[in-house]
């Protein structure tokens, strides 16, 4: 057929027959990974755990949604793993490894996709003992006693009580795995990966820019970054986060578990902003006080602190109040009928800026 006519064909197909029509021969999957045709797929979820990965997926065709997800896990026996679409009793077993079959699976879709993604979840969770995953069920009913004395659940219980810092030494390497090759798809692309929301959790800084540098920066909306790792109890630091359009086209930027080191003015562009801080209190107070009675298009933020305790500095910075905690603080807004509002929750270490409409202040508020 003339390369026009494939290409409306291949716009009237949806997401799954064109990939099942990939698999038939040479020629579609040349001419599909080439023309790199519009699909209906709006959302990508990836969830990888110890020996498991589920990939939940969103498709949307006129305003309907259908929604499916594919689970690799790793088989009863080396050198094997499980695979199924929603229904665990319909797993198939293949040999080979579960993350090599993943990526083999989901490289043209990531490689190819052309159209907006509303939604990109890629999530690494930490290796926990008490973690069991659940296995197809067997082929003949047995009662939850007999399943006790089954090979499966014995396998899963030896597993259990193995030493934690063996298997998370080996779940680290499938992660930093996957992460590495999931950069490499996303750098082959001759165009950035467009995206709206983005939400990583990871085990290193690194691999957040990792990911990041390959997303298409003027539609982006919302970006989430989190930290993953059972042996880590306080917040890594992050590495200062370069200026680019990335953090100017941001509607909302949340990330947890990295301290960031960046000046609090690099992200007054974002108007809703979720961080923890390395740096000083005092001095992020002033900025934010500030920005906020000036700059109309800040909404919510809230900042988490990891190496300063003392908030009754804050009393030195924006006035006294009366001591009741949660401290609120609130300023009006030149020219506006809304209201600085300034809290902070001692117990969770956090301080917030907030704008809010003058009705909602308590009549007993002082209002600076």
């Amino acid at each position: 057929m003339p390369h026009l006519v494939m290409t409306q064909i291949l716009d009237n197909v949806g997401f799954l027959d064109m990939l099942n029509l990939r698999k038939t021969c040479k020629t579609f999957r040349n001419f599909i990974d080439d023309v790199k045709p519009n699909n209906d797929l709006k959302k990508v979820n990836i969830r990888l755990g110890h020996k498991l990965l589920t990939v939940d997926l969103v498709l949307e065709t006129n305003g309907i949604y259908e929604s499916f997800f594919v689970t690799y896990q790793i088989g009863p026996k080396d050198n094997c793993y499980l695979v199924y679409k929603n229904e665990p009793e319909f797993a198939e077993k293949r040999d080979g490894h579960f993350l090599e079959a993943f990526l083999n699976d989901f490289e043209p879709i990531l490689k190819n996709q052309r159209s907006k993604l509303t939604d990109l979840e890629i999530k690494i969770n930490s290796f926990a003992f008490w973690l069991t995953y659940s296995y197809p069920p067997l082929s003949k009913f047995q009662s939850i006693f007999s399943r006790f004395l089954c090979s499966d659940y014995k396998e899963r219980e030896r597993f259990c009580e193995m030493a934690h810092e063996i298997n998370n030494h080996l779940h680290l390497e499938t992660a930093n795995e996957m992460i590495a090759r999931l950069e490499q798809i996303l750098k082959s692309r001759t165009v950035p990966l467009n995206v709206e929301n983005l939400d990583l959790t990871v085990f290193k800084s690194s691999q957040i820019f990792g990911i990041l540098r390959f997303i298409k920066a003027n539609s982006f909306k919302a970006f989430q970054a989190n930290f993953d790792f059972c042996n880590e109890e306080d917040p890594q630091v992050l590495d200062l986060i370069q200026k680019c359009q990335t953090l100017k086209s941001l509607e909302y930027l949340e990330i947890q578990d990295f301290s960031i080191k960046n000046s609090i003015s690099d992200f007054l562009d974002i108007p809703e902003l979720s961080i923890w801080r390395h740096s000083s209190l005092r001095e992020d107070t002033l900025i934010l006080k500030q920005a906020f009675l000036t700059n109309h298009h800040l909404k919510k933020w809230e900042l988490k602190y990891q190496t300063s305790k003392d908030y009754n500095i804050l009393y030195e910075v924006l006035g006294d109040i009366p001591y009741n905690p949660p401290a609120n603080w609130f300023f009006r807004i030149p020219n506006s009928e809304e209201v600085l509002s300034i809290s902070v929750s001692f117990g969770f270490g956090s301080i917030s800026f907030t704008r809010i409409i003058l009705d909602d202040v308590s009549g007993n508020e002082l209002i600076l």
